[in-house]
């Protein structure tokens, strides 16, 4: 998928996002996270196996869900939501993570 420049734009004012993954039960597992964009992919990063690395090994299915700052012309904050599959990549999480901090 290409990101549009709207979302990276809303993506680099540094917000955290949302990730949602899936127990193994099905039921929706919630945590925040810093997230950045490599090309045309959302990158975040974990230093420990907490439940949602567990989770995206076993199922990749995720949505991020992230709040802007702007507000439309009715006074509603702007927001997106993306629906995808996530790849684990082992290494370089204490790097992104430093990156993203000074977003």
């Amino acid at each position: 998928m290409r990101i549009p420049h709207s979302m990276s734009d809303l993506v680099a004012t540094g917000p955290l996002a949302r990730l949602v993954t899936l127990h193994p039960d099905g039921s929706p597992q919630v945590a925040v996270v810093w997230v950045g964009i490599d090309g045309d992919n959302f990158v975040f990063g974990h230093m420990v196996e907490h439940q949602k690395l567990r989770n995206v090994r076993r199922d990749p299915r995720v949505a991020l869900s992230f709040l802007g700052e702007a507000t439309n012309v009715i006074g509603l904050q702007e927001y997106v939501v993306v629906h995808g599959t996530t790849t684990v990549t082992e290494g370089g999480a204490a790097d992104l993570l430093q990156r993203l901090a000074y977003i």
